[in-house]
C-alpha cells in the first residue's frame, strides 16, 4: 500500500477539515454577532432620535402602567421575548422557508404582505415602516439560515419602542428604587 504524496495536491488529513470547518463557523458566527450588534445601535438611536417619538406613546409600550420598575420592566422583557420568538417561528420560520422553494421574491413578498398587514392596526406609519424592516429580517434569515438575526432585531426594535415611549410619556414614569406597595 502505497502513502499519498505529500504537497499542495495531497488530500487533507481529517483533523484539518474538521479545524477549518470550526474556523469557518466561527467567523459566520461573528459576523452574524456583528451585523446584529451594528444593526441593533442603528434601531436604538432611530428610535431615541426620531423626531416623531412622542406618536410612540399611543402604542407603547403594551402594558399601560404609570409606574415601571425592574419587575415591570422584567416582565415586559420577556413578554416580548417569548411573543416575538413564536412571531418570528412563524414568519421567518415557517411562512419564509415554506415560500423559499417557489422563489426569493414570491417568499419575501408574500412575507411582507402579511407582515405589513398585521401591522396595520398600529397605524400607517407603523405599517409603512414594517416594509423595510420585513425585508432586512426576511434577508438576513435567508443569509444566516436561521431566524436569530430577525429574532434578536425584532426584540431590541420592540423594546427600543416600550422605554422610549415610558420616557416620553407624561402619564408613565421609571421608578428605580424599590418602593412598598400600599396593599
Amino acid at each position: 500500500m502505497t502513502e499519498p504524496a505529500a504537497g499542495p495536491a495531497a488530500p487533507r488529513r481529517t483533523g484539518e477539515r474538521e479545524t477549518q470547518a470550526i474556523v469557518r463557523v466561527a467567523a459566520s458566527l461573528l459576523v452574524a454577532a456583528l451585523v446584529i450588534a451594528a444593526l441593533s445601535v442603528v434601531i436604538v438611536l432611530v428610535i431615541r432620535f426620531n423626531p416623531g417619538r412622542r406618536k410612540l406613546t399611543e402604542h407603547y409600550p403594551q402594558m399601560r402602567l404609570a409606574d415601571w420598575g425592574p419587575r415591570e420592566i422584567a416582565v415586559n422583557v420577556a413578554g416580548w421575548a417569548v411573543y416575538l420568538f413564536a412571531y418570528e417561528l412563524m414568519f421567518r420560520g415557517f411562512l419564509l422557508q415554506a415560500l423559499l422553494p417557489y422563489g426569493v421574491v414570491l417568499a419575501v413578498a408574500v412575507n411582507i404582505a402579511l407582515y405589513v398587514a398585521v401591522h396595520v392596526p398600529k397605524g400607517l406609519s407603523e405599517a409603512i415602516a414594517a416594509v423595510p424592516f420585513g425585508l432586512l429580517l426576511c434577508f438576513l434569515t435567508i443569509e444566516f439560515g436561521t431566524i436569530w438575526a430577525a429574532f434578536i432585531l425584532h426584540l431590541v426594535l420592540a423594546l427600543a419602542n416600550s422605554f422610549v415611549a415610558i420616557a416620553e410619556n407624561s402619564e408613565m414614569k421609571y421608578r428605580w428604587a424599590a418602593t412598598q406597595r400600599d396593599g
